[in-house]
């Protein structure tokens, strides 16, 4: 983390600025915030993360998922649609299916009668639409279904239509913030 150097533009060319890095205490990994110039897709923010020595922030349990949501989702307010490491992957011999770009599974901790699932996928997400989406990202805010997660195709640099609420609607909000993970 400390020989990092943040590039004045990521893949596909938008520019960037460091917004800050706060470091999580229960697994020592350090979550970067980057506002970028114009929309990226999914594949080169993977990239950006990837030159970074990061990648794309996996909310692999539940503590963990709180925790970016409040110090890191709201701490920065980030309030436009951002790009996470959950991707839909073909596996020889099995249907695609979703997973953490660092290969980790979600962990539950049977023992306290966990209330929530393995994602925060929005009311009949994923869904597919189109045949296309395998790439996930939180909803911005503004909609009725803020926060949540939608799956959408991977070369956008937009959130698609949906989720409005009155009129404010989080559908079309670039896609323009990025979370990175480091693990040191």
């Amino acid at each position: 983390m400390a020989n990092r150097v943040v590039p004045a533009t990521a893949p596909g060319g938008a520019t960037v600025t460091e917004l800050g890095c706060k470091q999580y205490p229960t697994n020592g990994h350090y979550y970067c915030t980057y506002q970028l110039s114009t929309g990226i897709n999914w594949f080169n923010a993977f990239t950006f993360g990837k030159n970074l020595g990061g990648y794309l922030v996996t909310l692999t349990n539940t503590a963990e998922t709180d925790w970016v949501y409040s110090e890191i989702l709201t701490g920065y307010n980030l309030t436009n649609n951002i790009w996470i490491g959950y991707n839909k992957i073909a596996e020889p011999g099995n249907a695609n299916r979703f997973r953490w770009i660092t290969g980790e599974e979600f962990k539950i901790n049977w023992s306290t009668n966990p209330s929530r699932a393995e994602n925060r996928f929005n009311t009949g997400e994923p869904n597919n639409s189109n045949g296309n989406e395998g790439s996930t990202h939180i909803i911005g805010v503004g909609g009725n279904c803020a926060r949540s997660w939608n799956d959408t195709n991977g070369n956008n640099t937009a959130a698609p239509a949906g989720c409005a609420s009155g009129s404010v609607s989080a559908a079309n909000q670039t896609l323009n913030k990025l979370i990175i993970e480091f693990n040191n």
